[in-house]
């Protein structure tokens, strides 16, 4: 009896794999999207042989309501391709494998991004250019958080990152590519405006664009035009941007004005006659009409010239 129970003892010490074994079952169920050889087996004592198993990946786990089935002689395949000893190992001829896991349809999950999107952006238009695949998820409540580094390309392409929690555990990070756009309200133009024209309300029109459809430039309808004309001729129908206009001047190119020389001592005023264009603070050519000489003087106040002597 003694030496029976030597023999059992050493034989637990030194050969726990075949001892145990690592028996399969028939029936199996996974609780992860995708299934590795490891969630067929269980626990297993030996460390390698744990990471071995974990890089044998059988492929996505079944849908709800559906199975997959895996046969010994492909199971045992794969072990031995992993350079796995098959001792103590008891696989049935099949193995069918279910899910505990929900499935949460790709459009669903869109709209749940849209949502977390216009959270962060009010007016943004979301494109799936690639869609997004059905998901599988534990039971129970789902919630998603959106994660991604930098600011978003609107209009522009986007990869964003999608944290799914579970139970209050994160489940698993989606990388998922969109297409981001935004509706702004811009000026149309709503009849033939000439050049130098001055802009009011009865040849424009406010409308939404989407803004990947809008040219460089383009003036949002929030924006003041007054104070401003055309610098060229504009056709109906045109989308107004910051290159067709100008400020109108305070003066104007050959507009008589006032010229004062200011120094210390005095200040006098001459008549003069503007060479260029020009609003309060620009400094612009001027001819001195009591002199004739031309000069440069800042546009000061009420349409005078000012010059420092």
């Amino acid at each position: 009896m003694k030496a029976t129970a030597v023999i059992l003892l050493i034989a637990v010490l030194f050969c726990p794999a075949v001892m145990a074994g690592y028996s399969l079952e028939e029936s199996i169920t996974v609780e992860t999207p995708r299934i590795l050889f490891a969630d067929l087996v269980g626990r297993v004592p030996d460390e390698e042989i744990i990471e071995k198993l974990g890089r044998i990946d059988l492929g996505p786990a079944p849908r709800e309501g559906e199975k997959r089935q895996f046969s010994r002689q492909y199971l045992e395949y794969l072990l031995r391709r992993e350079n796995i000893d098959l001792t103590g190992w008891k696989i049935p001829a099949r193995i069918n494998v279910k899910t505990n896991l929900v499935e949460i349809q790709g459009i669903k999950l869109q709209k749940m991004i849209i949502e977390l999107l216009e959270k962060e952006i009010s007016g943004l238009i979301v494109e799936f250019p690639r869609g997004i695949e059905d998901v599988f998820y534990p039971r129970g409540e789902i919630q998603a958080n959106l994660a991604w580094r930098g600011n978003l390309r609107i209009p522009g392409n986007n990869t964003i990152t999608v944290v799914m929690n579970s139970g209050g555990l994160e489940w698993e990070k989606i990388r998922v590519p969109v297409f981001l756009d935004r509706e702004i309200r811009v000026f149309r133009v709503i009849r033939d405006l000439p050049d130098n024209q001055e802009l009011t309300p009865d040849f424009l029109e406010a409308e939404y664009f989407q803004e990947s459809e809008l040219p460089r430039d383009f003036i949002s309808a929030e924006e003041s035009l007054e104070g401003f004309r055309t610098r060229r001729g504009l056709e109906a129908g045109t989308i107004l941007c910051g290159f067709h206009l100008e400020e109108i001047p305070l003066i104007e190119r050959g507009e008589a004005i006032p010229i004062r020389f200011n120094s210390a001592e005095f200040s006098i005023s001459v008549p003069g006659e503007a060479m260029e264009d020009g609003k309060t603070g620009d400094i612009i050519r001027v001819r001195n009409l009591f002199s004739g000489e031309i000069m440069q003087g800042k546009i000061k106040g009420e349409k005078e010239i000012e010059i420092d002597i």
